[in-house]
Protein backbone atom coordinates (compact mmCIF):
# COMPACT_ATOMS: atom_id res chain seq x y z
CA UNK A 1 0.00 0.00 0.00
CA UNK A 2 1.42 3.59 -0.89
CA UNK A 3 1.90 6.00 1.92
CA UNK A 4 -0.53 8.29 0.68
CA UNK A 5 -3.67 5.52 0.82
CA UNK A 6 -2.64 4.36 4.43
CA UNK A 7 -4.53 7.37 5.52
CA UNK A 8 -7.60 6.56 4.00
CA UNK A 9 -7.54 2.92 4.75
CA UNK A 10 -7.35 3.81 8.48
CA UNK A 11 -10.69 6.07 8.24
CA UNK A 12 -12.22 3.97 6.83
CA UNK A 13 -11.35 0.96 9.26
CA UNK A 14 -12.10 3.89 11.87
CA UNK A 15 -15.62 4.24 10.50
CA UNK A 16 -16.38 0.38 10.72
CA UNK A 17 -14.80 -0.07 13.89
CA UNK A 18 -16.94 2.65 15.68
CA UNK A 19 -20.41 1.21 13.60
CA UNK A 20 -19.57 -2.53 15.06
CA UNK A 21 -21.92 -3.44 17.79
CA UNK A 22 -19.72 -6.76 17.71
CA UNK A 23 -16.47 -7.39 16.95
CA UNK A 24 -14.98 -11.12 16.82
CA UNK A 25 -10.91 -10.78 17.07
CA UNK A 26 -9.37 -13.83 15.43
CA UNK A 27 -6.18 -15.25 14.40
CA UNK A 28 -6.79 -16.76 10.88
CA UNK A 29 -4.06 -18.66 9.17
CA UNK A 30 -3.71 -21.08 6.26
CA UNK A 31 -7.55 -20.91 5.28
CA UNK A 32 -7.90 -21.73 1.50
CA UNK A 33 -9.46 -19.20 -0.47
CA UNK A 34 -12.93 -21.09 -1.13
CA UNK A 35 -13.40 -21.04 2.75
CA UNK A 36 -12.83 -17.30 3.17
CA UNK A 37 -15.29 -16.82 0.66
CA UNK A 38 -17.78 -19.08 1.91
CA UNK A 39 -17.61 -17.01 5.25
CA UNK A 40 -17.75 -13.90 3.84
CA UNK A 41 -20.52 -14.40 1.86
CA UNK A 42 -22.66 -16.39 4.90
CA UNK A 43 -21.88 -13.22 6.98
CA UNK A 44 -23.00 -10.46 4.38
CA UNK A 45 -26.49 -12.27 4.92
CA UNK A 46 -26.63 -10.70 8.48
CA UNK A 47 -25.08 -6.75 7.80
CA UNK A 48 -21.48 -8.36 9.14
CA UNK A 49 -18.15 -8.80 7.56
CA UNK A 50 -14.83 -10.62 7.78
CA UNK A 51 -11.55 -8.20 7.79
CA UNK A 52 -8.29 -9.38 7.06
CA UNK A 53 -6.46 -6.37 9.07
CA UNK A 54 -3.33 -5.05 9.07
CA UNK A 55 -2.01 -4.82 12.96
CA UNK A 56 -0.48 -1.35 12.87
CA UNK A 57 -3.30 0.19 11.05
CA UNK A 58 -5.74 -1.42 13.14
CA UNK A 59 -4.66 -0.23 16.36
CA UNK A 60 -4.87 3.42 15.11
CA UNK A 61 -8.18 2.88 13.09
CA UNK A 62 -9.44 1.39 16.75
CA UNK A 63 -8.54 4.87 19.24
CA UNK A 64 -12.43 6.72 19.72
CA UNK A 65 -13.89 3.52 18.61
CA UNK A 66 -15.46 0.24 21.05
CA UNK A 67 -12.28 -1.73 19.74
CA UNK A 68 -10.06 0.59 21.62
CA UNK A 69 -10.75 -1.92 24.74
CA UNK A 70 -9.12 -4.99 22.82
CA UNK A 71 -5.92 -2.71 20.56
CA UNK A 72 -3.83 -5.22 22.14
CA UNK A 73 -4.83 -8.04 20.52
CA UNK A 74 -3.72 -7.02 17.11
CA UNK A 75 -0.81 -8.94 16.73
CA UNK A 76 -0.15 -12.11 14.49
CA UNK A 77 -2.55 -12.14 11.38
CA UNK A 78 -5.96 -11.25 12.78
CA UNK A 79 -9.19 -11.20 11.13
CA UNK A 80 -12.25 -9.77 12.47
CA UNK A 81 -15.36 -10.48 12.30
CA UNK A 82 -17.12 -7.11 12.71
CA UNK A 83 -21.38 -7.06 13.13
CA UNK A 84 -23.50 -3.97 12.84
CA UNK A 85 -26.82 -5.15 13.26
CA UNK A 86 -28.03 -7.91 15.60
CA UNK A 87 -24.98 -9.13 17.07
CA UNK A 88 -26.24 -13.01 18.16
CA UNK A 89 -26.19 -13.41 14.24
CA UNK A 90 -22.33 -12.84 13.26
CA UNK A 91 -21.46 -14.78 16.13
CA UNK A 92 -23.84 -17.65 15.56
CA UNK A 93 -22.31 -18.07 12.04
CA UNK A 94 -18.54 -17.96 12.89
CA UNK A 95 -19.13 -20.75 15.16
CA UNK A 96 -21.02 -22.84 13.29
CA UNK A 97 -18.44 -22.34 10.12
CA UNK A 98 -15.92 -22.66 12.54
CA UNK A 99 -17.37 -26.30 13.56
CA UNK A 100 -18.54 -27.33 9.98
CA UNK A 101 -15.72 -26.83 8.23
CA UNK A 102 -13.94 -27.93 11.23
CA UNK A 103 -11.21 -25.34 10.72
CA UNK A 104 -10.56 -24.91 14.48
CA UNK A 105 -6.87 -25.04 14.09
CA UNK A 106 -7.33 -22.31 11.39
CA UNK A 107 -9.29 -19.72 13.34
CA UNK A 108 -8.80 -19.31 16.84
CA UNK A 109 -10.66 -16.94 19.01
CA UNK A 110 -8.53 -14.08 20.62
CA UNK A 111 -10.99 -11.50 22.19
CA UNK A 112 -13.71 -9.25 20.89
CA UNK A 113 -16.32 -6.54 22.18
CA UNK A 114 -20.11 -6.85 22.09
CA UNK A 115 -22.07 -3.51 22.19
CA UNK A 116 -18.98 -1.83 24.04
CA UNK A 117 -17.73 -4.36 26.46
CA UNK A 118 -15.12 -6.21 25.72
CA UNK A 119 -15.18 -10.18 26.00
CA UNK A 120 -13.04 -13.29 26.44
CA UNK A 121 -12.67 -15.45 24.09
CA UNK A 122 -15.10 -18.25 26.19
CA UNK A 123 -17.58 -15.74 26.57
CA UNK A 124 -17.87 -15.35 22.18
CA UNK A 125 -17.64 -18.65 21.48
CA UNK A 126 -20.95 -19.16 24.67
CA UNK A 127 -22.65 -15.71 22.77
CA UNK A 128 -23.61 -17.76 20.05
CA UNK A 129 -25.80 -19.73 22.15
CA UNK A 130 -27.95 -16.85 23.28
CA UNK A 131 -31.41 -16.04 20.66
CA UNK A 132 -31.42 -13.25 18.45
CA UNK A 133 -32.07 -10.06 19.79
CA UNK A 134 -35.51 -10.09 18.38
CA UNK A 135 -36.08 -13.36 19.58
CA UNK A 136 -35.12 -11.95 23.10
CA UNK A 137 -37.67 -9.33 22.58
CA UNK A 138 -40.46 -11.67 21.83
CA UNK A 139 -39.39 -14.16 24.68
CA UNK A 140 -39.53 -11.03 27.09
CA UNK A 141 -43.38 -9.94 25.90
CA UNK A 142 -44.04 -14.29 26.30
CA UNK A 143 -42.55 -13.75 29.87
CA UNK A 144 -44.35 -10.36 30.53
CA UNK A 145 -47.29 -12.14 30.09
CA UNK A 146 -46.97 -14.08 33.24
CA UNK A 147 -48.34 -12.65 36.52
CA UNK A 148 -46.70 -9.13 36.73
CA UNK A 149 -47.63 -8.38 40.76
CA UNK A 150 -44.38 -6.88 41.74
CA UNK A 151 -43.03 -6.37 38.61
CA UNK A 152 -41.03 -3.26 39.58
CA UNK A 153 -39.62 -4.61 42.75
CA UNK A 154 -38.67 -7.83 40.73
CA UNK A 155 -37.02 -5.59 38.12
CA UNK A 156 -34.58 -4.37 40.62
CA UNK A 157 -33.07 -8.13 41.49
CA UNK A 158 -33.25 -8.77 37.90
CA UNK A 159 -31.39 -6.01 35.66
CA UNK A 160 -29.36 -3.61 37.02
CA UNK A 161 -29.23 -1.75 33.40
CA UNK A 162 -32.82 -1.46 33.05
CA UNK A 163 -33.74 -0.21 36.66
CA UNK A 164 -30.84 2.28 35.97
CA UNK A 165 -31.94 3.57 33.16
CA UNK A 166 -35.45 3.65 34.65
CA UNK A 167 -34.60 5.72 37.27
CA UNK A 168 -32.40 8.25 35.84
CA UNK A 169 -35.72 8.84 34.02
CA UNK A 170 -37.79 9.42 36.69
CA UNK A 171 -35.47 11.42 37.98
CA UNK A 172 -34.96 13.70 35.10
CA UNK A 173 -38.82 14.20 35.62
CA UNK A 174 -38.57 15.20 38.95
CA UNK A 175 -35.50 17.84 37.81
CA UNK A 176 -38.41 18.79 35.15
CA UNK A 177 -40.63 20.63 36.98
CA UNK A 178 -42.83 18.20 38.86
CA UNK A 179 -44.49 19.56 42.93
CA UNK A 180 -43.08 18.69 45.99
CA UNK A 181 -44.82 15.18 46.95
CA UNK A 182 -46.08 14.55 43.79
CA UNK A 183 -45.31 10.88 42.98
CA UNK A 184 -43.70 10.84 39.51
CA UNK A 185 -44.24 7.63 36.83
CA UNK A 186 -42.59 6.12 34.48
CA UNK A 187 -44.81 5.89 31.33
CA UNK A 188 -45.07 3.24 28.95
CA UNK A 189 -43.05 4.50 26.30
CA UNK A 190 -40.29 4.85 29.15
CA UNK A 191 -40.62 1.45 29.85
CA UNK A 192 -40.41 0.87 25.78
CA UNK A 193 -37.12 3.24 25.30
CA UNK A 194 -35.67 1.73 28.37
CA UNK A 195 -36.15 -2.08 26.73
CA UNK A 196 -34.79 -0.71 23.61
CA UNK A 197 -31.16 0.55 24.69
CA UNK A 198 -30.58 -2.68 26.53
CA UNK A 199 -27.91 -5.00 25.28
CA UNK A 200 -28.61 -8.24 24.42
CA UNK A 201 -26.50 -9.73 27.31
CA UNK A 202 -29.18 -7.49 29.61
CA UNK A 203 -31.95 -8.43 27.90
CA UNK A 204 -31.24 -12.23 28.09
CA UNK A 205 -30.89 -11.44 31.98
CA UNK A 206 -33.67 -9.94 32.15
CA UNK A 207 -36.09 -12.73 30.57
CA UNK A 208 -34.17 -15.73 32.71
CA UNK A 209 -34.66 -13.24 35.84
CA UNK A 210 -38.76 -13.07 34.89
CA UNK A 211 -39.01 -16.43 34.39
CA UNK A 212 -37.06 -17.26 37.58
CA UNK A 213 -39.63 -14.63 39.70
CA UNK A 214 -42.70 -15.48 38.30
CA UNK A 215 -42.75 -19.10 37.22
CA UNK A 216 -43.04 -18.50 34.13
CA UNK A 217 -41.21 -19.65 30.52
CA UNK A 218 -40.19 -17.70 28.00
CA UNK A 219 -41.10 -18.99 24.66
CA UNK A 220 -38.94 -18.27 21.29
CA UNK A 221 -40.97 -17.20 18.19
CA UNK A 222 -41.52 -20.41 16.27
CA UNK A 223 -41.95 -20.06 12.32
CA UNK A 224 -45.21 -21.27 10.73
CA UNK A 225 -45.92 -22.92 7.90
CA UNK A 226 -47.65 -21.57 5.12
CA UNK A 227 -51.62 -23.38 5.01
CA UNK A 228 -53.13 -25.08 2.28
CA UNK A 229 -53.58 -22.91 -0.21
CA UNK A 230 -51.31 -20.31 1.16
CA UNK A 231 -48.29 -19.75 -1.45
CA UNK A 232 -44.62 -19.52 0.50
CA UNK A 233 -43.21 -15.72 -0.65
CA UNK A 234 -40.69 -16.77 -2.41
CA UNK A 235 -36.92 -15.39 -0.68
CA UNK A 236 -35.76 -12.46 -2.31
CA UNK A 237 -32.58 -12.83 -4.81
CA UNK A 238 -30.16 -10.50 -3.52
CA UNK A 239 -28.23 -8.29 -6.30
CA UNK A 240 -24.64 -8.68 -5.41
CA UNK A 241 -22.58 -5.20 -5.28
CA UNK A 242 -19.22 -6.64 -4.06
CA UNK A 243 -17.14 -8.97 -5.80
CA UNK A 244 -13.72 -10.89 -4.50
CA UNK A 245 -11.01 -10.99 -7.19
CA UNK A 246 -9.53 -15.02 -6.95
CA UNK A 247 -6.11 -15.77 -8.76
CA UNK A 248 -6.83 -19.30 -9.40
CA UNK A 249 -3.60 -20.33 -11.86
CA UNK A 250 -0.72 -18.95 -14.18
CA UNK A 251 1.67 -20.53 -17.05
CA UNK A 252 4.54 -20.70 -14.79
CA UNK A 253 6.81 -18.55 -17.44
CA UNK A 254 4.39 -15.75 -17.16
CA UNK A 255 5.07 -15.76 -13.33
CA UNK A 256 7.09 -11.92 -13.83
CA UNK A 257 4.32 -10.13 -15.60
CA UNK A 258 1.58 -11.88 -13.47
CA UNK A 259 3.26 -10.22 -10.40
CA UNK A 260 3.64 -6.98 -12.07
CA UNK A 261 -0.13 -6.85 -12.66
CA UNK A 262 -0.83 -8.08 -8.92
CA UNK A 263 1.51 -5.36 -7.75
CA UNK A 264 -0.49 -2.75 -10.05
CA UNK A 265 -3.70 -3.47 -9.10
CA UNK A 266 -3.23 -4.02 -5.45
CA UNK A 267 -0.35 -1.80 -4.56
CA UNK A 268 1.42 -4.74 -3.18
CA UNK A 269 5.54 -4.64 -2.37
CA UNK A 270 7.87 -7.07 -4.37
CA UNK A 271 7.84 -9.56 -1.61
CA UNK A 272 3.54 -9.69 -0.92
CA UNK A 273 3.04 -9.80 -4.41
CA UNK A 274 5.38 -13.00 -5.14
CA UNK A 275 4.02 -14.69 -2.56
CA UNK A 276 0.34 -13.97 -3.15
CA UNK A 277 1.28 -15.21 -6.69
CA UNK A 278 3.47 -18.39 -5.67
CA UNK A 279 0.14 -19.24 -3.34
CA UNK A 280 -2.47 -19.23 -6.10
CA UNK A 281 -5.05 -20.31 -5.92
CA UNK A 282 -5.13 -16.92 -3.99
CA UNK A 283 -7.53 -13.78 -3.47
CA UNK A 284 -6.44 -11.10 -5.05
CA UNK A 285 -8.97 -8.30 -3.93
CA UNK A 286 -12.21 -8.36 -1.69
CA UNK A 287 -15.31 -6.35 -1.99
CA UNK A 288 -14.84 -4.95 -5.20
CA UNK A 289 -17.17 -3.27 -7.25
CA UNK A 290 -18.26 -5.20 -10.54
CA UNK A 291 -16.29 -3.09 -12.67
CA UNK A 292 -13.31 -2.99 -11.07
CA UNK A 293 -13.22 -7.22 -11.24
CA UNK A 294 -14.16 -7.01 -14.59
CA UNK A 295 -10.88 -4.98 -15.07
CA UNK A 296 -8.96 -6.76 -12.95
CA UNK A 297 -9.71 -9.90 -14.40
CA UNK A 298 -8.90 -8.45 -17.80
CA UNK A 299 -5.69 -7.46 -16.87
CA UNK A 300 -4.59 -10.81 -15.37
CA UNK A 301 -5.78 -12.79 -18.30
CA UNK A 302 -4.00 -10.84 -20.68
CA UNK A 303 -0.53 -12.31 -18.88
CA UNK A 304 -2.13 -15.78 -19.53
CA UNK A 305 -3.13 -16.21 -16.03
CA UNK A 306 -6.37 -18.09 -14.84
CA UNK A 307 -9.26 -15.93 -12.46
CA UNK A 308 -12.23 -16.33 -10.86
CA UNK A 309 -14.69 -13.97 -9.71
CA UNK A 310 -16.96 -14.56 -6.57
Amino acid sequence: MKKEEKPVAVADLHERFSRARLAILTQCSGMPVNQVTQLRHKLRGVQAELKVVKNTMAIRAAEGTPLVLVKALFTGQVAVVIGYDDPILPAKILREFVRNEKCQEKIQYQGGILEGNALEPAQLVALADLPSKADLLSMLLSALQGPIRGLVGALHGICRGLVAVLAAIQDKKKGDGSMPGTETKVSKEDFISAVESMTVLELSELVKGLEDRFGVTAVAPVAVAAGPGVAAAAPAVEEKDSFDVILASFPAEKKIQVIKVVREITSLGLKEAKDLVEGAPKLVKEAVTKEESETMKKKLQDVGATVEIK
